[in-house]
Formats: structure tokens, sequence, C-alpha cells
């Protein structure tokens, strides 16, 4: 339901062409305010882990969209949900936001 302030989402980012639509989508849509951006990064090379995307690519891509950038890292010798409890962590230093992902 709309209120008089827009819903303030933290969108999952994977610095893809997909992503960047969603990021257009919400912010043309006045009932979201697109906070900031969350990704996973690959400890042992420094890269997204979704589309191998280089960190410094990331930090320029955050800084161009004028978005903050919150990121969580992970390891490839350990499984996928280790990475969990640091985004989970992310969401909650955020404050009240709704976490958004495609």
């Amino acid at each position: 339901m709309y209120r008089n302030k827009p819903e303030k989402v933290l969108l999952a980012w994977s610095g893809g062409k997909d992503s960047m639509l969603a990021l257009h989508v919400l912010q043309a849509d006045p009932h979201y305010e697109t906070v900031a951006l969350l990704t996973t990064l690959a400890q042992e090379y420094r890269r997204i882990s979704h589309h191998g995307v280089r960190e410094r690519l990331l930090e320029q891509q955050a800084a161009t969209l004028g978005l903050p950038l919150e990121h969580s890292i992970t390891h490839k010798s350990v499984p996928v949900d280790s990475g969990r409890a640091d985004v989970t962590q992310v969401i909650e230093n955020t404050g009240p936001i709704c976490p958004v992902g495609i």
C-alpha cells in the first residue's frame, strides 16, 4: 500500500543489465526509494560472485549511480550460505528497508 513516504529499498546488485533494469524500474516508481546497492564479492578474486565483475568496476557503477555500496565477502572454499550472515548484518545496519533482488 502506498504511503506518504516511499518504501526504502536495498537492491541486490550483480553489476549486470538486469540489475540496472531493476534499478531503473524502482527509480521510476514513487512508491520506492533505493537507498543502497548490495552485492557479494569473492574474497579470492575481488569480483562479484554472480558475473565476475571486478570490484573496481562495481565501485565505479555505484559512484556513477550516486548510491552507497554494501557488500559481503564470500570464500570459494566455504558454502554459499556462509555469506548470508554478512548480508543479514548489512540489512540490519541499513535500517527499515525492503531488500529487493531479481
